[in-house]
């Protein structure tokens, strides 16, 4: 049987990573959310959790989808338009999926303080579970899994080649800023803020000194966990510093802010 190819006219951001050449499905089975299994693979959805795994509230999640192969290959995706997925996960909806914002991993809960690691997603996250589930009966078990090893492609957005992630986490924070510099003649796709934080008077602004300027004010509810928003992306420009400005402040308790900027852009 030849593994059918997936829908990629339906697929926007995408993730992949065959490590290793033999793998046992059943193994996986047990950590999806819901799947369907075929002979040579399996198509499903992994709910994956902020913090890595499933605990009472504020610990939230966001679904992905992700087909496993019995040689090895691996992908997680999420589709361009949530309600028209391709044909073999039609059968699922994603729960808490705010769009091409939550490629941000961050490991923690939103209302703590803590930085990602490094070059970690939620679609790279994906594969990582899937990994740890299956490579023991692998013909590779020695590998250890990397972020760096996960390979992307936006099917959407086929010239966006580069994402860039800045961000900033902070705990009893006042006026705190962070900057960062797209390279000149990157022409910029899309852009989204991912955010978390504890407290009151919550808010981000970018590039506050010129007309170009986003500004979130949310009322505090951690239960929630990440949000995400769009920005324009000509609010950035590249080759100049770009400034994020953020204030959050609780009088009497301890206070966090966790903030990324996701841009994906041409070359």
């Amino acid at each position: 049987m030849t593994v059918p190819a997936l829908d990629t006219s339906k697929i926007g951001v995408f993730a992949y990573l065959q490590p290793a050449t033999s793998i046992q499905l059943a193994d996986a089975l047990p950590y999806f959310h819901a799947y369907k299994q075929y002979s040579e693979y399996v198509d499903g959805v992994l709910r994956i959790w902020d913090t890595g795994s499933q605990s009472p509230s504020p610990n939230n999640y966001c679904d992905v989808y992700t087909r496993i192969r019995t040689d090895g290959w691996m992908m997680a995706f999420w589709p361009r338009d949530v309600s028209d997925p391709p044909a073999s996960h039609n059968a699922w909806t994603l729960e808490n999926y705010n769009g091409r914002g939550d490629l941000v991993w961050w490991g923690h809960v939103s209302s703590t303080t803590g930085y990602p690691p490094t070059n970690a997603t939620r679609l790279g996250r994906a594969l990582y579970e899937l990994w740890e589930a299956v490579k023991e009966n692998s013909d590779n078990p020695e590998y250890s899994f990397s972020y760096d090893d996960v390979g992307y492609y936006d099917y959407e957005l086929a010239a966006a080649t580069k994402i860039y992630i800045f961000g900033r986490s902070d705990s009893r924070t006042d006026h705190k800023y962070f900057y960062f510099t797209v390279p000149e003649g990157t022409n910029l796709q899309c852009a989204y803020i991912n955010y978390g934080w504890k407290g009151e008077d919550t808010w981000i602004k970018i590039n506050e000194d010129t007309e170009k300027e986003k500004m979130i004010d949310t009322p505090t509810d951690e239960s929630n966990g990440y949000l995400v928003e769009d920005v324009l992306a000509n609010i950035f420009t590249g080759g100049i510093q770009n400034v994020i400005h953020t204030y959050a402040k609780y009088y009497g308790v301890y206070t966090w802010l966790n903030t990324a900027m996701i841009i994906y852009a041409d070359g």
